[in-house]
């Protein structure tokens, strides 16, 4: 389960959070699905380093 908060939106994305014990954002993308709105997947992003990694599965 991710803890924080939202930040920001981000282009292309529904919402941003943040993990609590690093520097590190979640965004993740909502897909509608069968008329539900989900969280489909999404990207962590390192803010010390820029790297973008990208996951599947939420």
């Amino acid at each position: 389960m991710l803890t924080g908060k939202v930040i920001q939106l981000l282009e292309g994305m529904d919402l941003i959070s943040q993990d609590n014990s690093s520097d590190v954002f979640v965004c993740f993308r909502a897909v509608q699905t069968n008329g539900h709105k989900v969280l489909k997947y999404g990207q962590t992003v390192a803010l010390e380093t820029q790297d973008v990694q990208t996951f599947a599965g939420y």
